[in-house]
């Protein structure tokens, strides 16, 4: 930490003095992100877009309104983002994510089957996609169950199982509205 708190310091006086190098800011937005200084982190890729405009700076900047709980402001640069690397699967899938955070499930249900088109053969989209399309939504989105974990004995009670395989499932709260039992 102390480290990165000198190369902070170092790529501040760098924009300083060559206020015009947009990787610059863009690197200074990067640590302030990761270092947990939102609003430096935010000033930084804003002067880095003003300078040029690029899917990556746009992706750190949908991350950092993400992290400030500003998820309109974080779908739309996300939206940029997309727009800017249209081909990028890797940039679909950060969308759709953000998308799914923001509880916009239709859009991130399009980002990732558009991920899922660029790139077929990459299991994490499809994850994604199928996670986000057998969650349950009930009337509106509000479902009020919750995700639990079953085991099953895969030896079929021939002999103990040393390693069960465990799936989940989607589960209303019982009548005394405690959640369902979730294996430990």
């Amino acid at each position: 930490r102390p480290r990165r708190q000198g190369l902070l310091i170092g790529l501040r006086e760098g924009c300083g003095r060559h206020p015009d190098h947009r990787h610059l800011h863009v690197t200074l937005g990067d640590m302030s992100l990761r270092l947990g200084d939102l609003a430096a982190a935010e000033t930084a890729l804003k002067k880095a877009l003003a300078l040029h405009k690029d899917g990556h700076g746009f992706f750190l900047l949908m991350k950092t309104l993400e992290r400030q709980g500003r998820s309109a402001a974080a779908l739309r640069a996300g939206k940029r983002m997309v727009r800017l690397d249209a081909d990028s699967s890797h940039r679909h899938l950060q969308f759709g994510q953000v998308q799914v955070a923001a509880g916009d499930r239709s859009g991130a249900r399009t980002a990732l089957r558009r991920a899922l088109e660029l790139a077929p053969d990459d299991a994490r989209f499809l994850r994604e996609l199928s996670e986000l399309v057998t969650e349950p939504e009930g009337a509106g989105g509000t479902f009020s169950g919750a995700r639990t974990y079953k085991a099953v004995d895969t030896c079929a009670a021939e002999f103990a199982a040393q390693t069960p395989y465990y799936y989940s499932a989607w589960e209303r709260p019982g009548p005394d509205g405690r959640p369902p039992h979730q294996v430990r």
